[in-house]
């Protein structure tokens, strides 16, 4: 994910983007990271995989269980101000509220972003309004969201959290309170017995433990406790 207020510079070559688990459609467009339900995605010819509305929906995920993003909510208002031309309007892709602040995002192919990266003539603007409102601005293409591991892992952990329940959280938990943190991931997997991968990637999922997304994942990985208190 590039830095606020700027495009990225040089990037990672993008890793081929995974499948996502299927799951019932969420109730309307917003609600994916706030219900941890994501629209479902068929074949290939669902409209909702092509270009940028993929993009969306990776995107959704990977704020989902990002270990620093407190809340995420799409197309949460739109930005309207007046220019010589007349009113202009803009309606950003999503707002995260993060461990650092909050942070307005746009989520565009970079094939669309090499055509416009001024986003139409609109991006001073939106650059202006956003640092009024004591938030910064990033705007995001394939090349952040399918760098390194950041896509699979986030897809990985995201699916484990939808299958492990409030009970199984609270006994695993209590089993790794036992263990100092941070560890090795394998050290985890070890005290959690036969399910262990899947239970701590249902916590990584769910915050209760953290590691970096971007890396690739294995028992070396290091884990530490995330920012959800324990139960």
């Amino acid at each position: 994910m590039q830095s606020p207020n700027k495009q990225c510079g040089s990037r990672a070559k993008p890793r081929s983007a995974p499948e996502f688990p299927v799951r019932q459609p969420a109730s309307r467009r917003s609600s994916g990271c706030t219900t941890s339900r994501l629209p479902i995605i068929g074949h290939c010819d669902n409209v909702s995989k092509q270009g940028e509305g993929r993009l969306d929906l990776e995107f959704q995920v990977i704020m989902t269980v990002a270990p620093h993003v407190i809340t995420y909510l799409e197309q949460p208002e739109q930005f309207a101000w007046n220019t010589p031309a007349g009113l202009r309007r803009y309606t950003p892709d999503g707002l995260a509220r993060t461990t650092m602040g909050l942070v307005y995002f746009e989520v565009k192919p970079e094939k669309w972003l090499l055509r416009k990266p001024d986003l139409d003539g609109k991006l001073k603007d939106i650059i202006r309004l956003c640092e009024e409102r004591n938030a910064a601005f990033s705007i995001v293409s394939e090349r952040n969201i399918r760098t390194g591991y950041l896509l699979e892992n986030s897809i990985r952990v995201w699916s484990a959290s939808q299958d492990i329940n409030q009970g199984q959280i609270i006994r695993a938990c209590a089993i790794l309170e036992g263990l100092t943190f941070p560890c090795r991931l394998r050290t985890v997997w070890d005290a959690l017995g036969d399910s262990g991968r899947r239970i701590a990637n249902g916590l990584i999922g769910h915050k209760y433990l953290a590691i970096n997304l971007s890396a690739e994942m294995s028992g070396a990985t290091m884990v530490g406790r995330g920012r959800k208190l324990w139960p």
